[in-house]
């Protein structure tokens, strides 16, 4: 008997571990949802601002897109700075972004994930 309670509330366990992992996994952006990004929006991840800037929306802002994009942070001619600069600069970001420190280092972070 005290093995079944044992082997229940473990199995119990696991799956309320396995539950709460699933929940927080990182919602990825589709193509679809990139588009719907408004103009306006100001309150973008630091994943969801290198997506943006990687498809090409801040192109505007002399940030590249796709492998230029790469490219030029590995080269150190984009950083994530001028992104979030370019981002302000096309409303996509609220400006306080700017001094946020934290914030920036998050996009350099994405930045750094990139790969040709």
């Amino acid at each position: 008997m005290k093995n079944l309670l044992l082997g229940t509330a473990s199995a119990l366990l696991v799956s309320a571990i396995v539950a709460t992992a699933v929940q927080a996994e990182t919602k990825v952006l589709d193509p679809v949802e990139v588009n719907n990004i408004s103009n306006t929006q100001t309150n973008l991840t630091a994943f969801d601002l290198v997506v943006l800037a990687q498809r090409g929306y801040l192109e505007n802002q002399g940030i590249p897109s796709y492998h230029g994009l790469v490219s030029a942070y590995h080269n150190g001619n984009v950083t994530a700075e001028s992104i979030v600069e370019g981002a302000v600069k096309s409303n996509r970001l609220d400006a306080n972004r700017l001094s946020d420190r934290q914030y920036i280092n998050a996009v350099d972070a994405q930045l750094a994930s990139l790969r040709y």
